[in-house]
């Protein structure tokens, strides 16, 4: 979930524009935020479950494609 944020806030490009002199704030403060927004996951582990947990937090949306079901991603 950490680097799905820094995607969405750029924060990699806005680091390295920094570290070269340059700073353009009105273009990194645009992020478009992750609520409402559609994350798919591939499985449907351990892991699986504790991102969709928190993608939930975040009010995002979650599609899960597993074999098998299991408990905790269904709901």
């Amino acid at each position: 979930m950490g680097l799905i944020l820094s995607i969405d806030r750029r924060i990699a490009e806005s680091t390295y524009q920094l570290k070269t002199g340059n700073w353009n704030k009105a273009l990194f403060r645009r992020s478009k935020g992750v609520k409402g927004r559609t994350l798919g996951l591939i499985g449907g582990g351990n892991i699986a479950r504790q991102v969709c947990k928190a993608a939930r937090a975040f009010d995002m949306n979650v599609l899960v494609a597993s074999k098998s079901r299991k408990p905790g991603l269904d709901q």
